[in-house]
């Protein structure tokens, strides 16, 4: 009769009902190779037992990230690259497989680590925010990216901060600092760095103002460059 809420008024998602999967379309068997291979992926990455060549991919539970991992599959085991609009556009198995029957060869090739090196090339991206920081100021706060979450309950603080920790170690991105290299902007991949969790405690009155305290200007050298 009305949506179940929270006590902050939202919709309270958890407390919905599962939605009833019903599927209308008569089923239709793959009557050629390409038309068997979408069928299997379509098995596969939604999860469910039976397919059909008329079957809807996003009715049958997909949607884009979904969607995006059925263009790469595509182009991995048949060769064919399908812009991730086509999957909108056509989104039965006959319909793509008609697209992939008339669409060139695309070679995949899995991207490869670069080789182990003291520096690394940077990006056009890369090398422009810095440009711009440096040209601003550098004590600038203009490029921080700042995200705040509220969390009820017993917070494990000692499995929060270890979490954490195993991010830096297996991402390198959160590794990283950015140098002048005989003129050149480089960016230097550490094996490990040191940071440790700041916890800061307060009344309600002064949460505003130490969210503000915290965006801090950030040392391009040296990383990492989050807190």
């Amino acid at each position: 009769e009305k949506l179940p809420l929270t006590s902050n008024g939202k919709v309270d998602k958890r407390a919905l009902p599962e939605p009833d999967r019903v599927i209308t379309n008569e089923y239709v068997a793959a009557v050629n190779e390409t038309e068997e291979k979408l069928v299997q992926f379509f098995q596969e990455i939604l999860a469910v037992e039976r397919v059909g060549t008329q079957d809807t991919f996003f009715e049958l539970g997909g949607h884009s990230l979904k969607a995006m991992m059925l263009v790469s599959r595509i182009h991995k085991e048949l060769e064919i690259e399908v812009p991730l609009k086509e999957v909108f556009a056509r989104q039965t198995v006959k319909e793509l497989a008609a697209y992939i029957r008339q669409a060139e060869q695309s070679d995949y090739s899995e991207i490869q680590p670069a080789m182990e090196q003291e520096y690394y090339p940077v990006s056009n991206a890369q090398r422009r925010m810095y440009v711009v920081q440096q040209m601003r100021d550098v004590e600038t706060t203009g490029y921080n990216m700042p995200f705040y979450f509220e969390m009820e309950g017993a917070l494990e603080v000692e499995k929060l901060s270890l979490a954490l920790k195993q991010l830096i170690e297996r991402h390198e991105s959160l590794r990283t600092s950015f140098h002048m290299v005989e003129d050149e902007l480089m960016q230097k991949v550490h094996a490990e760095v040191a940071w440790e969790m700041e916890m800061i405690h307060a009344v309600e009155e002064e949460v505003q103002q130490l969210t503000d305290s915290f965006m801090r200007p950030f040392d391009l050298a040296k990383a990492p460059l989050f807190r």
